[in-house]
């Protein structure tokens, strides 16, 4: 398991992804307005101290439709809602940028590259990663951005595994293994995975569930919930 995760067990983080990013747990509160509780404020702090400032522009992505927005954004927005299944902008050096996805199963699949020209998430679900959703990504990022395969670096966060799958499809699917083959047919090399599954994953010594999950929702009839996925524009290391 690559998963970092803080003292208070709210937080967590792929180990070695370049751009600072963070994952909510069970422990910090659902995020999603539809299932009751929600902790936006709290993850609006949690954002702040993030990024190291109140000032930063948000891109928020609603999973709806098929689009991946490439957006050349500049600094006169605070919040934006893009509703699609992935988000890719370019990365500046003199402003902050953020972007939030809000799951449950499904894998938030980060991106940058060696040279850290660009910053984006994806949305891994089935019916995304049956359309290739990985590869569709990695070929537009060439094209609109000019970025060198070598120099692409995929982040897999935390997303359901084939251990808890209840379907024969889902578990000959694989989800994890889908963005990993598309990721690698594309010539991809830099891959930093979370490992864990939102399922069935806790850490030791405690009873709770780590993160929240759909599937485990329905099953065992837990209240619904959903995890942040955090993407920033800032260095690890940058102060």
């Amino acid at each position: 398991m690559a998963l970092g995760i803080n003292p208070e067990k709210t937080i967590a983080w792929i180990g070695d992804f370049p751009l600072i990013h963070f994952f909510t747990t069970r422990k910090f509160g659902n995020v999603a307005q539809k299932y009751g509780t929600l902790e936006a404020a709290k993850l609006e702090g949690e954002i702040q101290k993030a990024v190291g400032s109140e000032v930063y522009s948000r891109i928020h992505l609603i999973p709806y439709g098929d689009k991946i927005w490439f957006d050349d954004i500049g600094k006169s927005f605070k919040y934006l809602q893009r509703f699609g299944q992935g988000v890719i902008l370019k990365r500046s050096s003199d402003f902050i940028h953020v972007i939030t996805l809000y799951v449950g199963d499904c894998y938030p699949i980060l991106i940058t590259d060696a040279k850290y020209t660009i910053m984006g998430i994806l949305h891994g679900g089935y019916k995304q990663l049956k359309h290739r959703i990985v590869k569709k990504a990695i070929q537009l990022i060439q094209t609109k951005f000019k970025i060198e395969l070598s120099s692409i670096i995929l982040g897999i966060g935390p997303g359901i595994k084939e251990c808890c799958y209840r379907t024969k499809l889902l578990r000959k699917a694989n989800l994890l293994q889908m963005i990993l083959d598309q990721a690698q047919e594309s010539g991809v090399k830099q891959i930093f995975v979370a490992g864990v599954c939102t399922y069935c994953t806790k850490l030791e010594g405690e009873e709770d569930y780590l993160f929240f999950s759909h599937q485990r929702a329905r099953r065992q009839r837990e209240p619904e919930g959903r995890f942040a996925a955090v993407l920033t524009s800032r260095l690890i290391g940058s102060g």
